[in-house]
């Protein structure tokens, strides 16, 4: 566009940590934000220097996955690892490389498997939400901003699907579409049952789960 950005969009090159902590003075009761931020090739990469510019802060945890199909030398020479290592703005900040994801396969929801892994173990008791990101995210508000907003008038909502898709903000299971429909077509093929060992030492075994419609948000 010809126009220029609004101040409070324009790339920000310099540390913010400073601003960052005035904002926070009067808002230690804002959500603690746990992002899971997806890198896979190396575009996503490259563009996950803005959304990092974006959310990091001293109240969030932001861990990156790093596909192992993508050279991990491209990240130690990245942007992105320079911001992590220089001006983090109090966040915590992880990068590890562990699964190999194929599009349309399982592999696909490894990544996030791993980072709910993470939070609710690794980082047990130190967020109030779980955000999981592809690094071309770009934010549209201000770290603080969408803190509160997730402690204010979105908190105790979950959203599994972006309200572009086909659902809304509504969890809406895979039976529920047309069976010629490519996303059911491609789930309802592999019906899920899941063995676990619930809080109470409880076995269950072979329990039916009902697969939903979600996309990345």
């Amino acid at each position: 566009s010809v126009q220029p950005l609004p101040h409070e969009l324009q790339d920000e090159f310099e540390c913010t940590c400073e601003r960052s902590y005035q904002q926070q003075s009067s808002s230690n009761a804002a959500s603690r934000i746990f992002y899971l931020i997806v890198i896979h090739n190396e575009r996503t990469l490259n563009d996950a220097k803005y959304l990092f510019r974006g959310i990091r802060d001293r109240r969030n945890t932001i861990v990156f996955h790093i596909d192992v199909k993508l050279n991990y030398s491209l990240y130690e020479t990245s942007i992105l690892r320079q911001e992590i290592e220089a001006c983090p703005c109090g966040s915590h900040v992880e990068v590890a490389s562990v699964h190999n994801a194929s599009w349309s396969t399982w592999s696909m929801n490894l990544p996030t498997l791993w980072g709910l892994e993470q939070a609710v173990g690794k980082y047990a008791g130190k967020w109030d939400v779980f955000i999981n990101l592809s690094g071309d995210t770009l934010p549209v508000y201000k770290a603080d901003r969408v803190a509160r907003l997730f402690s204010g008038p979105l908190k105790g909502i979950n959203f599994i699907t972006s309200s572009a898709c086909e659902t809304g903000l509504v969890p809406t299971p895979i039976t529920a579409f047309p069976k010629h429909w490519h996303k059911r077509t491609h789930y309802s093929y592999h019906p899920a049952s899941l063995n676990y060992v619930d809080e109470n030492g409880i076995k269950h075994v072979n329990v039916s789960l009902t697969t939903y419609f979600g996309s990345q948000w």
